[in-house]
């Protein structure tokens, strides 16, 4: 009997354990994605700063001219920069912070006006365009929002590296809901992904990247992310070009709170 107890204590200890060691993972994943996307992050508040120190000389010299309704316009459109760079603070502190969070009902339109947020500059990079289908419903799915922004903010990165340079640079978004499921596909138009590569795409460490660009760790968390939301992370090539990634995840009941979020 006491052996028994004490097999249930280490198994309990180990499992302990391997949890935190799978947090620490994930938050492995978010830095290094962050660190990924430094240079259009750096770009994203480099850009409305010069932008603001122009309104300010500017500012300065219809003052001195008396034209204080354009000076008032200025200083409205300085606000506004600020503004815009304190949002994207925002998120990435947010980002960046350690998830405590329990599955809950999280509407689809939040999480991913939150990934914009932190992707926006990675898209601006590569001169590529995001199109966003919701649907006319809004949609929400049992899941951690942060953790859930983390997988949307992979999978878009690397579809803004599969079109970077090509002609066709439009990245597709859908999401629908099949009955007890919702279906979160996101297309890129670039190379497709070649089967023996989708064989191990979602292995920890894989990465057809070159050295610098990545640990070949952000589709491996996102899949294992996504399977503990109680989901599925497929990859395929679209029949019309271009990879295909789809996440199917439990459909959650709409609540006026989800949509507060």
């Amino acid at each position: 009997n006491q052996e028994i107890k004490h097999e249930i204590a280490e198994r309990r200890q180990t499992e302990k354990q391997l949890r935190r060691m799978q947090n620490d993972l994930v938050q492995a994943g978010k830095l290094a994605a962050l660190g990924q996307m430094s240079a259009a992050l750096s770009h994203e508040f480099n850009q409305p700063l010069a932008a603001a120190k122009n309104y300010a000389e500017n500012a300065s010299l219809l003052v001195e001219r008396g034209r204080l309704g354009e000076v008032t316009e200025n200083l409205r459109r300085i606000s506004g920069l600020i503004d815009r760079m304190a949002s994207i603070s925002k998120h990435l502190r947010n980002f960046a912070r350690k998830p405590n969070e329990k599955m809950a009902a999280v509407g689809l339109e939040a999480v991913l006006r939150d990934t914009l947020e932190i992707v926006g500059a990675r898209l601006k990079a590569a001169d590529a365009v995001l199109d966003v289908d919701l649907g006319p419903v809004p949609l929400a799915v049992k899941a951690g929002p942060v953790r859930l922004q983390q997988v949307l903010v992979n999978i878009i990165s690397n579809a803004a590296d599969a079109v970077e340079g090509r002609e066709d640079r439009r990245i597709t978004l859908q999401a629908v809901q099949r009955g007890q499921t919702v279906s979160i596909s996101v297309r890129d138009r670039g190379a497709g992904v070649p089967p023996a590569i989708a064989e191990r795409i979602f292995d920890p460490f894989f990465t057809t990247k070159g050295v610098g660009r990545g640990l070949g760790l952000g589709l491996s968390i996102s899949y294992n992310i996504i399977k503990d939301f109680g989901g599925q992370l497929r990859v395929r090539n679209h029949e019309g070009g271009g990879a295909e990634f789809e996440i199917e995840l439990p459909a959650a009941a709409w609540r006026m709170e989800v949509a507060a979020e």
